[in-house]
Formats: structure tokens, sequence, C-alpha cells
């Protein structure tokens, strides 16, 4: 995905935002954005990338690594993220010989489940390609040579016993907790009845952007006041100097209050949500979630509900609103799906949709139109995701048959290699005996 110009992302703790020249700097060639979930890894970097750009003259793409789960697609990831068609012996090649003569940046973002095998990718591609900048973003360093790591550190926060809304009001901390406060009631004010409390909540959830968003959102049924008193409650005291495991655990509490707060509805279609990869649309979020239990006509309500608590994004640019998760609250919903022995029900849905979606139809004719192939674009990682549970669950029958109706579509947009990937995995799950699905996918 190619990175414009737009700045305008939510505020973070870090203030390398404000050197936008570490990362074309000869010292800055690889620099890994470090710290805990929903710190603001990932609003940071971009917004370093965009304010870099106007020194990139080849321009800067981002790599969402969060969607792959297999070390051997990394570099596959990489090169269908920069728009590239596979003519080479290997993706690593093919994005070696599209960077080697360019200025340029990748924004690798969620690199932490495969750090080793980013790392070695990045380490190749900077010594292949003089004038390519990385800008990755991890919970851990990836330990490639000439790494700079930035650790974001928490939002300033208010000191304890700040009262004072002049004082309190100036800490980026605040400032993001008033901005999203208004995003849920539009003449909502800083004032001295309400500055101690959301300077606790602030000191309470240590400065981490997306916990203090989750907290601002509750003031839809709750004051302040009564926000600060739940979280003394039932999330963990934390330092606010603090980085790594507490500041996680921090995270990790602050999402699960929300959830306790949802209806037992909205409790069931948030963790269903958690099968998808790289967004959804509200039909996919119908089809997958009700599951019997709960009615697909209530499905679009719990969803509103779900944006509204800041556990979902929603997103409307496009000119059709696609929601998603952001990763820390993407992990806690699976969590939440497997506990609830729900994970298998859901991905067999998931699967069963998103194989309607790409299917070829037969008889019909062979090469699928213009309009077919945005359609599979836009849902692609959600058919990766569910043919990559069709191969794990060992259904493959599934499998063949999402293989064979994304075979047209890796072939026209130049990602052969990748469906070869997954044909050979379905040929291992076949009997070794000519049957007929063995004879398809040979020939």
């Amino acid at each position: 995905e190619m990175i414009d110009g737009a700045v305008g992302l939510r505020p973070t703790g870090g203030n390398m935002a404000d050197h936008p020249d570490l990362v074309l700097r000869n010292d800055g060639r690889l620099i890994t954005v470090t710290g805990a979930g929903g710190s603001g890894k990932t609003s940071l970097a971009l917004e370093v990338a965009r304010l870099a750009l106007p020194e990139l003259p080849d321009g800067a793409w981002l790599v969402d690594l969060a969607p792959v789960d297999e070390p051997d697609l990394v570099a596959l990831a990489c090169f269908r993220a920069l728009g590239l068609v596979d003519r080479s012996a290997t993706p690593r090649e093919g994005l070696v010989e599209f960077l080697v003569s360019r200025q340029a940046l990748i924004v690798i973002d969620n690199c932490e489940h495969l750090a080793t095998d980013v790392a070695l990718l990045i380490d190749d591609l900077l010594d292949r390609c003089p004038d390519l900048r990385v800008l990755a973003t991890s919970r851990v360093a990836l330990h490639v040579r000439d790494e700079r790591v930035f650790v974001v550190p928490p939002m300033p926060i208010p000191r304890e016993g700040a009262v004072d809304p002049t004082t309190v009001g100036e800490l980026a901390s605040v400032v993001l907790f008033l901005e999203r406060a208004r995003a849920t009631e539009a003449d909502f004010q800083l004032t001295e009845a309400n500055a101690g409390s959301i300077a606790g909540i602030c000191r309470r959830l240590a400065g981490l952007p997306l916990a203090i968003e989750l907290a601002a959102a509750q003031l839809r049924a709750l004051s302040p006041a009564e926000i600060e008193a739940r979280l003394d409650e039932e999330t963990p005291s934390i330092h606010a100097t603090r980085v790594g495991p507490a500041r996680q655990r921090t995270m990790d509490a602050t999402i699960d209050w929300s959830h306790k707060l949802l209806s037992p509805e909205q409790q069931a279609v948030f963790r269903r949500l958690a099968v998808f990869s790289g967004g959804w649309t509200i039909e996919a979020a119908e089809a997958v979630c009700s599951l019997g239990d709960v009615e697909p006509g209530n499905i679009r309500q719990a969803l509103v509900g779900l944006v509204e608590a800041s556990l979902v994004v929603c997103d409307g640019t496009a000119g059709r609103t696609r929601y998603s998760f952001l990763s820390p609250i993407c992990e806690f919903a699976w969590r939440k799906l497997k506990a609830a022995d729900e994970a298998g029900a859901a991905s067999r849905a998931h699967a069963g949709y998103y194989l309607t979606l790409v299917a070829k139809r037969l008889p019909g004719p062979v090469h699928a139109s213009p309009e077919d192939l945005d359609r599979i674009a836009q849902e692609h990682d959600n058919a990766l995701a569910a043919i990559r549970w069709a191969e794990l669950a060992g259904d493959s029958a599934t499998a063949l048959r999402f293989a064979l109706s994304l075979l047209e579509y890796w072939r026209v947009r130049g990602l052969l290699r990748l469906g070869l990937h997954h044909l050979e995995a379905v040929l291992a799950m076949l009997p070794t005996e000519p049957t007929r699905g063995r004879i398809v996918v040979t020939l």
C-alpha cells in the first residue's frame, strides 16, 4: 500500500515525529519502533513516513504483517504490498530488483510474531539496495545490524494530585482523552470539576493511547469520576515510566474492562469478529457472527455499539464502510473466542462466506471480470485466512475450492507463487491415488 502525504493521526507518546530526518540519515536506514500493544507505534511510524515523503523521490509503502502467520510468506507479503508482478525467481529477488535503484522507504508494521524472518529479509534488502530505508514496528527489537531502536514512551501524564484544568489540559494524554470524549459528546469540556478525574484516568492508564481512547468512549454511560473509580478497581497499578509487560497488562486490563461493559450479544459478536483478516463489511459480519444465538438483523446494532466503545474501527473513506480491529484488541477477541470454544464454528462460517464470494461460477467465462478481481483484491486477506484455516483443519475440499477459485486472480495479479504455495498444500492433503481432486490440482 502506497503511503500518501496526508498527516493528522492521533497524538502519540513519542517525539520521533518531530525528527523525520532520522529515517533519511545514513545511520538511520533501519529504525525499529518498539513498545507495548496500544502504545501508538503504527500511528507514529506512519506520521514519520508521511513527513519524510518530500525527501523520498520514489515514495514510501506500508506492509502490514498482522495477517501473515507463515514465515515463508514474509517476502511475498512485502511483494504484494508494493504492487509488484511475479516475474522473478523469488519474491525476495523481485523486491531487490524493484528497490535496488530507488530512494524509498518501507514501513513494515506488526513484525513481532515473525521477527526472525523479518530481520533476515530486512538485512538482505538493506545490504543490496543502497538507498532503501526501513521503518519497522514491533513489540521486540529485530536485532539487525545497524538497527536503531526507538522505544515509544508513554504519553506525558499529569502528576499525582494535579487538578488545575489549564495545567492538566496541556498534556498530550489529556488532549487525546478530550479529543475522543468530544467524539462521544461534542460539547464536552475540561473543567475544574472533572480535571482531577481525567488526570487520574490518564495517569492510571500510563499514557497508553489506545487505553485512553477506550476509557473516553465510556463517557456515553459514565462520568469521568465513575470511569476513574472503576479503573481503580479493575486495572493494575502501574508506575507511569515503566514499559514492557506492566504496560501490556494495563492495556489488556483496559480492553477487558471495556469488554465487560458490553451486553452478552455484543460480547458474542465482538469475539467472533476475531476471525476476520484485513477488515470486514456489515454483510460479512452478519453472515459470520450470528451462529444461531445472535440474529443477523441484530449484528448491525451490535457493531455500532462496538464502534462507539472504540473496540472496532470504522472506515468509510473508500465509498463502502469497512470495519477492523486494532492488533491488541484483535488478540484479546481471539482469546475470548477460543475460551468460548467457538473458534472452529466461527472460522467455518467465515470460510463459507468468503468461498461463496470468490468462487468461480461454472459453467461460465473462464476469465474473471475486472469487477470480480477488484472485489477479490479487497477481500484477499480474508480469503487467505480462510484457506489457511481449511488447510490446518484438514478440510481438503474447502481448501481445493478456494485454491481453484483464486487461481485466476493470482495469475492476473502476478501472484502465482502464492497460488503454487497453496496448491502444494492442498496436494499434500489429498490421497496419493489419482483422485479427481489430485488430477485437477496437478493439471
